[in-house]
């Protein structure tokens, strides 16, 4: 080997994506099946539209997810930890604004252990009061230190402006939601939402055929409740007065910043290009606002832009936590980056770097059984397969720099950012 060379590199042209096997069992349990890799561990998921835009009360969805592990009908919390770390298995409990995760790995000759622990939490959680009483009061002391945070601050705010205080992807907690929830909203929350007519179930892995029979006839046994399914609240974006927010934190010594907008969320024709914008604007380290406002400024250690997609809809963010005393410079210099990318051409050397990046880092994605799934989960939720990405490979491919103009100009006006400072 010579080292002295690079090693060869070769263009990103396509990728064989592996296709999963689609069934539904009688229940309504929707399974995605991805029989691939070279260990014998299996991932078991549970993704339930039982997310924060459901709740009709602050904290509900996710203290309800959350408390699944701590006793169920079969097992009390110390059991369920102690089994699991037992047979080397691992529980995971997420949430985002749209679903609730319930995320289950195991090696294949334990799994029948860890399967009727899976099982009896998502049927028959009891909801300690005990437990969930300690719960509460651990995390009500977390949030009173993260509302000394300018970044907490500006997250929130940032948040509440978006998207409109009444709506749910626009709720945040507030100190009082920590004494308003009973036992009886868990159940009720659980029982409406955690159905497997709800719920679509990833399994992934080397596993074999025996496995799988055992996982679709354990899950078979679920039932759905004779709650109904409530359906989301539509999302119309909030007329706003002002776009601007300031609040001032004297003893600050940085400031919390968010900018950003609505936008739209992978469905939109445009969603991949904008992918193509916001790296170059701020999607990876070499980005335009990392080489300006850390690099060459030194505003800050780190600053990123992302486009979200949600169920309702989409926006771009910019975030950052700047020295206090360069809050409005830091936006000024934003606000010329955006007006640069609306009006002059990109190189032919910088956006063939970004499309390398992008296609690189889409390769790593769906290296691996576990990676692979959730790749193709990031579409199949929006009612997509993997033609949104091989789509998405070709606009990459073959987008111009008098597209990403365009495009600049279309969605990304200074004037139509909400700006958010937390600090000075």
């Amino acid at each position: 080997m010579d080292r002295t060379k690079a090693p060869a590199y070769k263009e990103i042209d396509n990728i064989n994506f592996i296709n999963p096997q689609l069934k539904k069992l009688n229940n309504g349990l929707e399974l995605i099946v991805f029989k691939t890799g070279s260990q014998e561990i299996v991932k078991i998921e549970l993704i339930l539209d039982a997310g924060i835009i459901k709740q009709n009360k602050n904290l509900i969805a996710s203290t309800t997810n959350t408390m699944l592990q701590e006793g169920s009908k079969g097992f009390t919390a110390e059991e369920i930890a102690e089994e699991l770390d037992f047979y080397g298995s691992h529980l995971s409990l997420s949430i985002d604004k749209d679903f609730a995760k319930v995320t289950f790995f195991s090696l294949e000759k334990h799994l029948e252990k860890g399967l009727k622990i899976v099982l009896d939490i998502i049927q028959y959680p009891t909801f300690p009061q005990k437990k969930l009483d300690r719960y509460l009061s651990k995390r009500l002391q977390s949030f009173k230190l993260d509302m000394e945070k300018v970044k907490d601050l500006a997250s929130r705010k940032f948040t509440q402006e978006l998207f409109g205080k009444n709506h749910p992807y626009g709720s945040v907690a507030e100190l009082s939601d920590f004494s308003n929830i009973s036992r009886q909203d868990l159940i009720d929350f659980f029982e409406t939402y955690y159905q497997p007519s709800n719920c679509k179930m990833v399994i992934a892995g080397q596993f074999s055929n025996e496995a799988l029979v055992r996982i679709e006839d354990s899950f078979s046994a679920w039932k759905n409740s004779d709650k109904k399914i409530l359906s989301s609240e539509n999302f119309v974006p909030p007329k706003l007065e002002t776009l601007d927010f300031l609040i001032e934190k004297k003893d600050a010594m940085q400031s919390g910043l968010r900018l950003g907008k609505i936008l739209f969320n992978r469905t939109h024709e445009d969603y991949a290009k904008m992918q193509v914008v916001n790296t170059l604007l701020g999607g990876y380290f070499g980005s335009r606002l990392m080489k300006n406002i850390r690099e060459d400024k030194g505003y800050t250690y780190g600053i990123g832009s992302a486009l979200i997609s949600q169920k309702e809809t989409g926006y771009l963010t910019i975030v950052s936590e700047v020295n206090a005393s360069v809050s409005k410079e830091t936006i000024n210099e934003i606000n010329k980056e955006i007006k640069i990318l609306q009006t002059e051409l990109v190189s032919e050397s910088e956006l063939a770097k970004v499309k390398s990046y992008m296609l690189g880092r889409l390769l790593r994605a769906v290296d691996g059984p576990f990676a692979l799934s959730d790749t193709y989960l990031n579409v199949y939720l929006y009612g997509m397969d993997w033609d949104y990405y091989r789509k998405y490979i070709k606009t990459i491919r073959e987008i111009t720099s008098e597209e990403i103009m365009q495009l600049c100009q279309r969605y990304l006006k200074v004037e139509s950012l909400i700006k958010v400072i937390v600090g000075k």
